[in-house]
């Protein structure tokens, strides 16, 4: 099983619709997390009830997990309070928004999971900053560096690959 779990904003519906479009087509069926705040136009995310929606879709299967922004957060907060309520085979994280003390606990203790993509200049955290914060922290997970300068990540066919390995 793949699940994405996109970013925040509503644009991130239709990244989410299209990646899963071209995944699909490549052969990979992926589940897409919609986040609630998208149907009740709210600005906020609710981590508990995103939380409670991934367990429950998941359930005791063995899933690969595709987050961008704060899908990787709410990923990185799950491995850290309930790592044996699922089976995580890999997880690709891209776009991380923000070097946050979490992810450092979780990375150095699970890196043999991780995969991460970061555009080289994300506006949120670049690839350099990135792989100096990482590197600083003494993590060692090789981080792809994306071609963009901005917070999208259209990579299908890297993504394809990865999730192939």
């Amino acid at each position: 099983m793949i699940v994405l779990l996109p970013g925040f904003s509503a644009k991130n519906k239709i990244w989410a619709e299209q990646l899963q479009n071209d995944l699909q087509e490549m052969g990979l069926k992926i589940q897409v997390q919609n986040w609630r705040h998208w149907d009740d136009n709210s600005e906020s995310f609710k981590i508990e009830a995103e939380t409670e929606a991934f367990l429950g879709a998941v359930n005791d299967e063995e899933v690969i997990v595709l987050a961008k922004s704060i899908g990787t957060r709410l990923i990185i907060e799950l491995l850290r309070k309930h790592p044996d309520k699922f089976n995580a085979k890999q997880v690709i994280l891209m776009g991380i928004p923000e070097k946050h003390e979490h992810y450092i606990e979780v990375l150095k203790s699970k890196s043999n999971l991780f995969q991460i993509i970061q555009n080289y200049q994300d506006p949120y955290l670049s690839y350099a900053d990135l792989v100096e914060w990482l590197k600083s922290n003494n993590i060692d997970i090789d981080v792809i560096k994306g071609d963009r300068n901005d917070h999208d990540y259209p990579y299908p066919e890297l993504l394809y690959e990865l999730c192939k390995k």
